[in-house]
């Protein structure tokens, strides 16, 4: 990763452990644009515990 790479320049949040149960998922789906929110909800109709990443504000 270069010194001027986006990623560098994001905050990163840290989650308690006592939360860390919370976050606990069989499949991540990264973007809930049309495909992932299918593939999330199809997922969830056969029983995985599924999270979504989303970076924009609007879903």
């Amino acid at each position: 990763m270069s010194q001027d790479s986006p990623a560098q320049k994001q905050a990163v949040s840290h989650v308690p452990a006592e939360d860390d149960a919370a976050y606990d998922y069989d499949v991540l789906v990264v973007g809930s644009g049309f495909g992932g929110a299918v593939s999330a909800l199809r997922l969830t109709e056969k029983g995985y515990r599924v999270g979504i990443l989303e970076a924009g504000r609007r879903f």
